[in-house]
């Protein structure tokens, strides 16, 4: 029999999950929330907050391969970049979809992206961090 050992709530969808070593992140509603696992225990320790004023549910997650950069996307189309070691303010890249972001997937240095209009956009993480990725 398999038991619950524990149950983390958030006031929103959880849309995604991502996990690297010690640390789980959750795309719940428009924000990535990060939890710590390596106590015995999950616990909420901090929010990756769009640095946009959307407020669109954050739905699918990618981290880079040495896990310092986190892909994800939201329901408006936007794909963001962010660095996870910075504290406040988080450097971001964006890069804008025709529509609403289903999935992401990461090999460096590239990012797929597939859609809700049924598309797969694949970026160059290189260009979308160097250029600051805007697209109108």
């Amino acid at each position: 029999m398999i038991q619950c050992s524990q149950i983390i709530h958030f006031d929103d969808w959880v849309l995604d999950l991502k996990r690297k070593k010690d640390t789980l992140y959750a795309a719940a509603g428009a924000d990535v929330h990060v939890i710590d696992l390596g106590k015995g225990e999950a616990i909420k320790t901090g929010t990756l907050a769009h640095n946009t004023a959307r407020s669109s549910p954050v739905t699918a997650l990618c981290l880079s391969e040495d896990g310092n950069t986190m892909y994800y996307g939201n329901g408006e189309g936007g794909i963001f970049a962010c660095d996870v070691r910075a504290k406040g303010n988080h450097s971001q890249a964006q890069f804008e979809c025709s529509s609403a972001v289903t999935g992401l997937s990461f090999e460096y240095p590239w990012i797929a992206g597939s859609l809700q209009s049924g598309e797969v956009v694949i970026l160059n993480t290189d260009s979308m961090l160097k250029l600051g990725g805007k697209r109108n």
